[in-house]
């Protein structure tokens, strides 16, 4: 061994050996990812504030169960990160490119009237027609190459057929073929996205769809997916839906995305979640639109930041007639709504979207502090709430609140 040799780390040897850096510190690794919010509070508080960009993803349920719903939600909100930072648009400082989406429509049933509806700009959306499975596992490896993509999705991995399988005739099915190429595309796509990781870069969040069909089988349990039981191991994320429950007092107009967290590897997993989905237009509200409102105001009572003196609810720096009021301002002030639930999320999730600074929620923590007995001398306001040489209110008169995880 060399001088030079014998002074360098491991990782250094290491990146000599390969020609690249091959092992961080976790300090330096992304390994707290950026995340795309679906739109839906009631999940985003459940999975840990969104689906994580550079990891694989995975959905899966009966028909009609709102899958392709949620990709459509998600394709959506990626629009509003920057194609290169992956920072939000309201957080970044300086020149703003959309992330797009690329969308492999497998089972040939994207329609672009009904994306549009649900907010999709087909401007930013790219749709592929794989015709076999090594089509679209070497077209999604070179998308997470190229890095040109905030979001892939593939829907479904039910409808994917390997090259072999369509060539010869329907009598010579290969059996277990499907099912290797499925769990090929894993490997292979979750080995790019580790690879974009290592150059301390975010590579694109990665939804995977597939079908939940009936299980037969006295000796299995758990959800029957086609592709095999291996996708179940490599995503970060993993959600089963229900099939859409429609609310029978106001007929067709309001249904329910329901489900559950069956693994997450990014936040506490089994988490269930119900959220409302309007699908249709009436005198009141229009179609997408959810009734997140609600959740945020139960969160914010547990919090104890939803404060009713004489007739009057407090929130903050801000006070309402009643609580029907703060409901419509959550409802109809997108910035304020958005304050909140960035707050909300950081304190349940202990996740702080990346450019958020946590000043932004000064007001919050000082609406958390409530006043100390008259037989007390008041305290200043802390200027940073991690700051253990300012003054604190006694044990006894705190609200356990949360500071801002650091990024």
């Amino acid at each position: 061994m060399s001088n030079k040799e014998a002074t360098m780390s491991f990782a250094e040897r290491i990146a000599a050996a390969y020609n690249k850096p091959m092992i961080f510190s976790a300090n330096e690794a992304i390994l707290r990812p950026s995340r795309i919010s679906t739109g839906l509070y009631a999940i985003d508080r459940q999975i840990g504030g969104g689906f994580p960009f550079g990891r694989m993803s995975l959905v899966a349920g009966p028909y009609s169960s709102g899958k392709s719903l949620l990709g459509f939600f998600l394709a959506k909100n990626v629009a509003k990160h920057d194609a290169v930072t992956k920072i939000r648009q309201d957080f970044l400082q300086g020149s703003f490119s959309p992330c797009r989406t690329l969308w492999f429509d497998v089972e040939n049933v994207f329609e672009r009237g009904w994306a549009e509806r649900n907010g999709l700009d087909p401007n930013l959306v790219d749709i592929c027609w794989p015709s076999t499975s090594e089509e679209a596992i070497n077209i999604g490896v070179e998308a997470i190459n190229r890095g040109e993509y905030g979001l892939i999705v593939l829907d479904s991995l039910a409808a994917m057929i390997a090259g072999i399988q369509q060539e010869r005739a329907a009598e010579d099915t290969l059996m277990g073929r499907d099912a290797q190429k499925i769990n090929e595309l894993f490997r292979r796509w979750n080995s790019a996205l580790a690879t974009v990781t290592a150059s301390k870069k975010e590579g694109p969040a990665v939804l995977c769809i597939n079908q939940e069909r009936d299980n037969f089988s006295m000796f299995s349990t758990g959800p029957n997916l086609p592709g095999g039981r291996a996708q179940k191991f490599v995503v970060s994320l993993f959600i089963l839906m229900r099939k859409l429950k429609m609310d029978k007092t106001k007929g067709l107009k309001v249904g329910a995305l329901h489900g559950v967290t069956d693994k997450n590897k990014t936040y506490a997993p089994l988490q269930e979640f119900k959220a409302a989905f309007r699908f249709q237009d009436d005198d009141n509200s229009a179609f997408g639109e959810t009734t997140c409102a609600k959740d945020m105001v139960s969160d914010l009572k547990a919090a104890n930041l939803l404060v009713k003196s004489k007739n009057k609810y407090t929130v903050a720096n801000r006070t309402f007639k009643s609580q029907k009021d703060l409901v419509t301002a959550l409802e109809t002030e997108l910035d304020w709504k958005s304050l909140v639930w960035d707050f909300l999320i950081a304190q349940h999730c202990n996740y702080l979207p990346t450019g958020c600074e946590g000043s932004r929620f000064s007001d919050f923590y000082v609406a958390a502090t409530p006043a100390l007995p008259e037989s007390q001398a008041p305290l200043e306001v802390p200027e940073s709430i991690d700051d253990p040489a300012q003054p604190r209110p006694p044990e006894e008169a705190q609200v356990k609140i949360q500071p801002p995880p650091s990024i």
